[in-house]
């Protein structure tokens, strides 16, 4: 069991950068807890942290500042009022910022909890158990997905959005992709960042929302497999069967022409189709519509992959994977690095895993962060993953370089 100095020598140890959170507030009846929540979060990077000590005293405190407080941690069961009817009233407020749930109950009951309030529109960094684990903590800090309302609210206009394409103000970033088999690089995932970005920075989803409300979406994928071929091109250690991923929007699915334009690109950038792969997020409905239907059939035949992303997080359905072409299904991240610990995601990633075999398809792992998750991933049955354990996405440079110190037979050595 742990003791307070355990959680003492915890947060002595925690230095990782934190996720931009100003102000927090715990709302705990245990003062121990109380404390400890504090002390995490302020040594986690959080400016200024209170404490209430049930619901009501809670919605108090976040009342009289005016909706400045960005986080809050919340126990579930307390007098007065519970976890749940904080959260409850949070949506009813439209409250912006972002919640850690905190309980000592069961964890299906933690997960029931976290889908209510994603539904209701809250922030969900996720659900930790009691005693307090600081560096789990810190971990959902970290993270790019907690990223809250209260940071998302930017309107960008039509004119400011050509102008960032036009002036190279999105930028491709690398994240490697390796083979559980051959332990090798195999490919990147190129995802879009702002080009004054720094490491930890999350993607621009101001700019992206905007791209896809003005219809630019396939003139900026089109930019951006130019300018990764260009840059790829120019790696010293690439290899010419390295495979490159880009992610495509389901709206852009339904332009019968699409085809055609990607091919055109592909090909006078250099690459062949059969390098390219084209990802489609899963939690954005892919209508089972005619024109859906043969975009992505003519795909296929012109060479492309076409992989389902983020599946188990969405609406797809075993329907949709048998009629849509997919050659490839990508796990969400968040089942697995729950996967040590929730049996729910543990059967969620082998079950995705069996399924995708049957129809065919490879499957990749993503958003792996240790050994265990690689080495489970592994044993479940997929093909690749990628992840925060081998890399961040990166700039050009900074991925060649990398590509450079890793693109040895064998080099990592998984599960």
């Amino acid at each position: 069991m742990n003791t307070t100095s355990d959680y003492i020598d915890a947060l002595a140890e925690a230095t990782a950068p934190a996720h931009s959170y100003h102000s927090g507030l715990v709302i705990d009846d245990d003062p121990l807890l109380q404390v400890i929540a504090q002390e995490a979060l302020l040594s986690g990077g959080v400016q200024d942290v209170q404490t209430a000590d049930d619901g009501v005293l809670g919605l108090e405190t976040l009342a009289a500042s005016n909706n400045a407080i960005d986080l809050l941690v919340v126990d579930l069961q307390m007098p007065n009022m519970t976890g749940v009817d904080v959260i409850r009233e949070l949506s009813r407020v439209s409250y912006g910022g972002a919640v850690i749930i905190l309980s000592s109950e069961e964890s299906s009951l933690l997960q029931s909890v976290k889908s209510m309030a994603k539904i209701s529109g809250i922030t969900i960094l996720g659900a930790l158990a009691k005693p307090l684990d600081v560096e789990a903590l810190h971990k959902l800090l970290y993270t790019d997905t907690g990223a809250s309302k209260l940071q998302r609210t930017r309107i960008i206009s039509r004119p400011q959005t050509l102008k960032a394409l036009n002036d190279d103000y999105l930028v491709p970033y690398y994240q490697p992709k390796i083979d559980l088999q051959t332990n090798t690089v195999v490919g990147f995932e190129i995802l879009a960042r702002c080009a004054d970005a720094s490491e930890t920075d999350p993607a621009p989803f101001d700019y992206l929302d905007a791209i896809e409300k003005y219809g630019l979406s396939v003139e900026f994928l089109c930019k951006m497999i130019t300018r990764a071929a260009l840059e790829i091109a120019q790696w010293p250690h690439a290899r010419g069967a390295m495979k490159l991923c880009f992610n495509l929007t389901p709206l852009a699915v339904q332009d019968s022409g699409l085809p055609d334009r990607l091919l055109s690109v592909v090909k006078a950038a250099g690459l062949e189709p059969n390098r390219v792969t084209f990802e489609i997020t899963e939690n954005h409905l892919l209508e089972q519509t005619a024109e859906s239907l043969e975009v992505l059939s003519l795909m296929r035949l012109y060479g492309f992959g076409l992989s389902i992303d983020d599946f188990g997080t969405g609406a797809t359905g075993i329907e949709q994977l048998r009629s849509f072409p997919f050659t490839e299904l990508k796990i969400d991240g968040r089942f697995m690095m729950a996967s040590k610990e929730d049996e729910f995601s543990r059967l969620t990633v082998q079950t995705s895993v069996k399924l995708a075999s049957l129809l065919g398809m490879r499957v990749v792992a993503e958003g792996v962060e240790t050994q265990d998750a690689i080495s489970f991933a592994r044993a479940a049955g997929a093909h690749e993953v990628q992840g925060f354990h081998f890399a961040r996405p990166m700039p050009a440079a900074e991925a060649s370089a990398w590509l450079s110190a890793h693109n040895q037979p064998n080099e990592f050595q998984v599960g």
